[in-house]
């Protein structure tokens, strides 16, 4: 993605709470970002989470008959008239949200109805929204070669920017609650960088999206080695495979996250000239760590370098707020003081 500047840019966790607002305030949200970032999933779990009805359609895919629709006769006043589109909410419906995607591929010829309807909440005579109905749009950047259509400055003046980039933390947390693949998780806490290496000009490059995706060939491909290395990289690209299946082989030979629970003053420590696997098992760690068994792996952390201890513990805490109330968490912060901050 091309640096934009003088933009301030959301993460994803942001992002939900300005969309939210938008929404309170009956102005139209349009999100930008390049391809794969979660935007969409973004603006759906707001709606949900605000307890709106969502309504999904994408400009990009609409005719101009799809806003006026086809005319029909009133033989009684002997006039033409129309319907409305029938995705738009009725006075009946409950609050609802009409998230239009894909705007920015919107044909030119079909943006001229969405000046109306952003704007004044009508489509001539024909239909006009109830006062619980909200609009929020999205689209891809013009940088990104994704095939968008320019859209003109009125239809632009009608919506308020927001600008999604992505975010590590952010990701992860969603990944755990997400259940996505271990490996995956770890890979890209030891690798922050390859989150989203978008690359408008190779066909498959790692993407937030893009990892979900390999995280669901990880975990069901019965069919392993170059075959399913194949599928990885036909989502994430030749090199980024390569050197995600490198480490997955490593996070496979991970000592026993059991036997460390069970024995954590004996437990065998992480090799020390490879980082990459005691970085493995702090990611791990961070994910099995509970209110229950905080004081046995702490007992651990405190044999590894400690950078990889305030690692665990600043996930950790992240994934379970719970976890910072606990006796053992204070101690361990005290005694860790300066690298905690």
């Amino acid at each position: 993605m091309i640096p934009k500047p003088n933009i301030t840019e959301l993460k994803p966790s942001e992002l939900g709470y300005a969309v939210e607002d938008a929404i309170r305030s009956n102005v139209v949200p349009v999100v930008l970002s390049s391809p794969g970032m979660g935007k969409s999933d973004i603006i759906k779990q707001t709606v949900e989470r605000l307890k709106m009805k969502l309504v999904d359609e994408r400009t990009s895919t609409m005719d101009l008959t799809d806003w006026r629709g086809v005319p029909d006769i009133d033989r009684e006043k002997k006039r033409t008239i129309w319907y409305p589109p029938d995705f738009l909410p009725g006075e009946k419906d409950k609050p609802t949200v009409v998230f239009f995607d894909e705007i920015t591929q919107t044909p030119t010829q079909c943006q001229p109805p969405l000046y109306q309807l952003l704007l004044d909440r009508k489509l001539g005579t024909v239909y006009t929204a109830p006062k619980t109905t909200r609009f929020v749009c999205a689209g891809n950047l013009m940088d990104d070669g994704t095939f968008v259509n320019k859209l003109g400055s009125a239809l632009r003046d009608r919506m308020v920017a927001l600008y999604l980039k992505p975010d590590v933390d952010d990701w992860c947390k969603w990944a755990y609650e997400a259940s996505i693949a271990p490996s995956v998780i770890a890979f890209i806490r030891f690798r922050p960088n390859f989150l989203y290496a978008f690359n408008k000009n190779d066909w498959a490059s790692p993407t937030a999206r893009g990892w979900e995706f390999v995280s669901r060939i990880v975990m069901n491909a019965k069919t392993l080695g170059r075959v399913r290395d194949a599928l990885i990289e036909g989502k994430i690209g030749h090199s980024h495979m390569i050197e995600y299946t490198a480490f997955e082989r490593i996070f496979s030979t991970l000592p026993s996250i059991d036997a460390i629970k069970l024995n954590p003053d004996t437990a065998q420590l992480p090799d020390a000239n490879k980082p990459e696997l005691a970085f493995a098992i702090a990611n791990a760690l961070s994910m099995h760590m509970t209110v229950g068994n905080i004081d046995r792996i702490v007992i651990y952390l405190n044999r590894l370098p400690e950078e990889y201890g305030v690692f665990t513990m600043k996930v950790a805490v992240r994934r379970d707020t719970k976890l910072g109330q606990t006796p053992a968490f204070t101690k361990w912060v005290v005694q860790h003081a300066d690298a905690m901050n």
